[in-house]
């Protein structure tokens, strides 16, 4: 039920970002002026470091963008008793 609740509140969502524009050359004025302050932020960065940042970005996206994970994986022995038990993240 929350699902489609959080479908209908994108359903109304309305974009204004100048990016969703109709306007093409808003767009590209946009796009230029965003490329153009990145540009300038990394300005004398060495390609590790921004490497590092864009790689530091992304997995933080990812942890925040995923609910956590609970995995349980049993190994048993051949006469079926448990060998070992693994589980990774937390119990609810």
């Amino acid at each position: 039920m929350q699902n489609l609740e959080n479908l209908k509140a994108l359903a109304k969502f309305e974009a204004k970002s100048p990016l969703a524009s109709e306007d093409a050359q808003l767009r590209k004025k946009t796009l230029l002026q965003i490329a153009k302050n990145v540009a300038e932020r990394n300005q004398g960065k060495t390609v590790a470091q921004m490497l590092n940042s864009v790689l530091a970005l992304s997995s933080q996206t990812r942890r925040v963008l995923h609910e956590p994970v609970t995995i349980e994986l049993d190994v048993f022995n051949s006469d079926g008793s448990r060998a070992v038990v693994m589980e990774f993240g937390n119990k609810a």
